[in-house]
């Protein structure tokens, strides 16, 4: 299974190294405590998307039962918001994470996560007006491939028998 809490860490840390935020500057998006006042960034992670076909072994387990061991590559989709123009603007902010993507550091903190970096979206500019001022905010898209790995225990078939075409047939 894939563990979303942890590869949230491991983005927001990402965010927090590249952008120079304190610890409660980078939070989930969906988070329902307060906005910080100063300038800070939300992380949100979408479902993962199946990339080709999973491959799978068996292997003998306890009580004539089998384990089947599946792993596949999953491209994962995420969103990061920045807002409000703090000692860095938001725009500046924003292309360092695009630009961070490229970068041999970024690339080895990722594979060290097991985390395969594909591509980063098209920043958009969505400022909005907050009372009587209007907010900077800025969205990217990221994307990364993980590796899923899911177990999966099922009964073992000891005896199959049954006829088919007017023969009868045992498997042991």
């Amino acid at each position: 299974m894939i563990d979303y809490t942890q590869i949230e860490n491991d983005l927001k840390q990402w965010i927090r190294t590249v952008c120079g935020f304190g610890g409660g500057f980078v939070i989930s998006q969906n988070d329902n405590n307060p906005r910080p006042l100063d300038q800070y960034a939300t992380v949100k992670i979408y479902d993962a998307q199946v990339i080709g076909h999973d491959t799978f072994n068996a292997t003998s387990a306890p009580n004539s039962t089998v384990d089947l061991n599946y792993s596949g590559v999953r491209k994962i989709r995420i969103g990061v918001n920045i807002f409000r123009d703090g000692t860095e603007t938001v725009q500046n902010q924003m292309a360092k994470l695009t630009s961070s993507f490229n970068r041999f550091d970024t690339q080895i903190y990722f594979k060290s996560k097991n985390m395969g970096i594909i591509e980063s979206g098209e920043v958009i500019d969505l400022p909005e007006l907050v009372r009587d001022k209007w907010e900077e905010r800025k969205q990217c898209d990221f994307f990364v491939y993980v590796n899923d790995e899911e177990t999966q225990n099922v009964e073992a078939i000891e005896k199959l028998a049954g006829t088919g075409f007017g023969t009868a047939y045992q498997i042991p």
